[in-house]
């Protein structure tokens, strides 16, 4: 069965992969991200800091003092982000989603081919690729995204785990478990 779960893996990665550099290419104008993660690995590149100067104002503080805003904002996406911006050529850098969508959709497709076999897989694979949601917002720099690659990701392992009786398992387990910790450090 993991070889066919393999091979299915492969094909609709191969697919959404496709669907998506056409995406990021030819359909979508701007990658940066809806909220500050694009702002934040700016900052991270290009002066070191994990911060937004983006407002212009101050607060006040109960004793009256002036006291900068804050605003907090999860590490993963802008860490991507900033990563991507340091080692990718500036062309390349609009692609730097492209993989995190197609891990999201294969992971869909592989807890449907773990539930409901090889056609429910596909079928799952193609209509996720599709998506026009997907289609047209998986190129963006976007938390979300990322987030959801790791929690189907992480829900993939356990069904597969569960599929196969290795949730006793113990290097099965620790596995899953490190899967787990990472998603939920990015955000979940």
């Amino acid at each position: 069965m993991l070889g066919r779960a393999s091979e299915q893996g492969d094909i609709i990665f191969s697919f959404v992969l496709t669907l998506q550099l056409v995406s990021a290419t030819f359909l979508v104008r701007d990658v940066s991200s809806p909220n500050p993660a694009t702002v934040i690995a700016m900052a991270v590149v290009q002066r070191g800091e994990f911060a937004v100067h983006a407002w212009p104002r101050s607060a006040r503080t109960p004793a009256g003092d002036e006291e900068p805003l804050r605003a907090y904002h999860l590490p993963a996406e802008p860490l991507l982000i900033a990563a991507g911006m340091r080692l990718l050529p500036a062309g390349l850098t609009r692609y730097l989603h492209v993989p995190v969508t197609g891990l999201l959709v294969t992971s869909i497709a592989a807890v449907a081919f773990w539930a409901g076999g090889r056609a429910i897989g596909v079928t799952a694979g193609v209509l996720a690729s599709l998506d026009p949601f997907i289609l047209l917002h998986g190129p963006v720099w976007d938390d979300a995204f990322l987030a959801a690659a790791l929690e189907w990701s992480v829900l993939a392992a356990l069904v597969k785990a569960i599929r196969e009786g290795s949730v006793g398992n113990r290097p099965a387990a620790l596995s899953i478990a490190a899967i787990l910790v990472i998603a939920m450090a990015a955000g979940l």
